[in-house]
């Protein structure tokens, strides 16, 4: 997903540390400008929709590297016992 942003700082409120702007990019499946806030450092603050897509990742991630550890202990002949 390629995103444009035309960043002109609306609404900026340094009080509370957010800002509001113009974003230029998917949403729901449709592609236009949206208002989007964005934090005190001007990084866009993630939509629901982006931290689960996110959250999924990291979760894809870790079971890779859970996997790539099994893989090297059974390589190893070392065995482990997994308590919960």
């Amino acid at each position: 997903m390629q995103l444009v942003v035309a960043r002109i700082g609306v609404n900026q409120c340094p009080q509370i540390g957010i800002g509001l702007d113009i974003w230029n990019g998917f949403y729901q499946g449709v592609f236009g400008n949206w208002l989007r806030f964005f934090d005190a450092d001007g990084q866009w603050i993630p939509s629901p929709e982006e931290e689960l897509v996110k959250e999924r990742q990291e979760k894809i991630a870790a079971f890779a590297e859970i996997e790539c550890l099994r893989a090297l202990l059974a390589e190893k002949s070392i065995s482990y016992t997994i308590s919960k």
